[in-house]
């Protein structure tokens, strides 16, 4: 089910071909995933061809998770309904997304080609703007105390004047002199908040030499399960740092033998065809736990 406040976009490309873009979320932060949803509702007897390689905006932007692509064809039953329901196939793509960085961003649904009685057809353009803001720093959301109203005077007590009230020259001075100052004074800024492991993990640029990319690699890896656990391990070796997991832990094997190819091509020499690369990143993101969405 999708929140109340989903960006939901209806187009009908030519008579036979219906398109619907989601969108999940219309504000998240930096490294939250967004949720996308591309359903296409075709005649029954034909192909939908989505370009997968679109999903992703531009550099701002990662695929989380392997797009998901469904298809379900009409049932007999269905075949039997009324003249004006819809008795033609539906294909669905699923995807998530994580921005890297902040601001106003339009996320554009990925381009559609089917071939309806022999004449191509696609869906029209559907696009879906999208803020990307950073986390608050902390007490920045914190209630802020009344300011009190002033008492009123009586007539006798603005009749009355200090006799100290000369003091209040330099004193006033000496507060506008501070405040001059501190105005000066240069500000510590707020180191931004850190990128997921994860995140990270999925944007490793696989152009680099294998003996980079895995040294790389194997460092992302092992970061993303000690910021779930809380609990930094660099100075430990593999060896060391398998042996913390829980022992009946699935995904202990997988690593170890993900860890030790990383090994290999650092330290044995063994060298890696770009086929290997993608599969040892593809595996490395099955593995790392995906960042916790803070709410």
């Amino acid at each position: 089910m999708w929140p109340a406040f989903a960006l939901t976009a209806l187009l009908q490309a030519q008579s036979g071909l219906d398109c619907e873009f989601r969108v999940g979320e219309r504000e998240a932060s930096i490294g939250q995933p967004i949720a996308c949803e591309l359903v296409v509702r075709h005649p029954a007897n034909t192909r939908v061809n989505v370009d997968l390689e679109s999903l992703k905006p531009d550099d701002a932007w990662i695929v989380l998770d392997e797009p998901k692509v469904l298809t379900s064809r009409p049932s007999a039953g269905d075949q039997n309904q009324a003249s004006g329901a819809f008795r033609g196939s539906t294909t669905t793509v699923e995807w998530t997304l994580a921005a890297l960085e902040s601001g106003a961003h339009t996320l554009s649904a990925p381009p559609v080609m089917c071939e309806i009685d022999g004449v191509a057809q696609t869906c029209a353009d559907s696009s879906h703007a999208v803020v990307i803001e950073t986390a608050l720093l902390e007490g920045e959301d914190a209630p802020r105390p009344p300011a009190r109203p002033a008492l009123p005077t009586t007539e006798e007590e603005s009749r009355y004047v200090s006799p100290l009230w000369f003091l209040l020259i330099p004193g006033g001075i000496l507060v506008i002199a501070l405040a001059w100052r501190l105005a000066r004074k240069p500000r510590a800024t707020a180191a931004p908040p850190a990128t997921p492991a994860r995140v990270r993990l999925a944007a490793l640029d696989l152009e680099l030499p294998p003996h980079d990319y895995c040294s790389v690699l194997r460092e992302l890896v092992r970061d993303g399960f000690d910021e779930q656990a809380g609990s930094p391990g660099r100075g430990l070796t593999d060896e060391e740092w398998l042996a913390r997991l829980d022992a009946g832990d699935p995904r202990r094997e997988r690593l170890a033998e993900l860890l030790a190819t990383c090994e290999a091509v650092r330290f044995g020499g063994r060298s890696l065809t770009r086929f290997a690369i993608v599969d040892l990143q593809r595996e490395a993101l099955d593995l790392v736990p995906a960042p916790e969405v803070t709410a």
